[in-house]
């Protein structure tokens, strides 16, 4: 199908795809001429004709024998094979196994060899087992309680004196330099015993005055950029173009 197109004045314009209702020369897919399987139908069709298979009786005929070419030793000639005399060398000779017998140290010596004379051994007896042991505490087992002192228990006690601890209050041994002078008090202050002066005291540190560097100057405004307070003309701007071919949005309808 050929593309309308339509006329306006000199001017020839060729429609979209969007503005075809019918399908185009593409959705169509004719059969194809070639074979017969798959042909079309309505066409006349030429006759057609195919490979016969390959015989396989004459096989028996075939003899699976060498070609022509073989391979002769260069050693052969008409009057025979022509060659030096050739040495190989002799293989290695097996390693003979070696006599599985036992060596000196497989011998026990110390046991005697069967039905032999042999001299004469003795062992030692076991311990004896020790004789009964007698519970019966001995005498130094006792502890009889001291007959000096207080602590008799079938004596009456006497009276009892303690030597009494040795001091060194005037003792020749004493050091009276460890006694304080008058230099090892201190004065009292004067406020203890007189009336007390007044006092002061330093004040808190005071706050930081606020940097006035950080105020902005007359050159971070910019008056020219500000229209507010004047009358604007009228402005408008370009709306969003809409394609003609997209549906539109239908409302529901209430049906009663």
């Amino acid at each position: 199908m050929a593309p309308d197109i339509q006329e306006r004045g000199k001017r020839k314009r060729v429609l979209i795809g969007a503005e075809y209702t019918s399908p185009g020369p593409a959705q169509y897919q004719l059969p194809t001429t070639v074979g017969q399987n798959s042909n079309d139908k309505t066409k006349r069709s030429s006759p057609s004709f195919s490979f016969g298979s390959r015989h396989w009786a004459k096989k028996e005929f075939r003899k699976d024998g060498p070609g022509p070419r073989y391979s002769i030793d260069s050693s052969l000639t008409t009057r025979g094979r022509e060659a030096r005399p050739a040495f190989t060398m002799l293989g290695r000779a097996k390693t003979p196994k070696r006599d599985v017998s036992p060596g000196p140290g497989a011998y026990n010596t110390d046991k005697p060899p069967l039905k032999e004379k042999i001299a004469p051994h003795y062992s030692m007896s076991p311990r004896t087992s020790p004789r009964r042991v007698d519970f019966t505490p001995s005498p130094n087992m006792y502890a009889l309680p001291s007959t000096i002192g207080p602590k008799v228990p079938d004596r009456k006690g006497g009276t009892q004196a303690s030597i009494l601890g040795r001091t060194n209050y005037l003792d020749f041994s004493a050091d009276l330099a460890k006694t304080p002078g008058p230099a090892k008090y201190g004065a009292l202050p004067p406020s203890q015993t007189k009336k007390r002066a007044p006092a002061y005291s330093l004040g808190g540190r005071a706050k930081t005055p606020r940097d006035i560097n950080n105020v902005p100057g007359p050159g971070q405004y910019s008056p020219e950029t500000v229209h507010a307070h004047l009358e604007a003309s009228p402005r408008y701007h370009i709306g969003v173009r809409h394609s003609q071919y997209i549906m539109p949005t239908l409302p529901l309808a209430k049906v009663d």
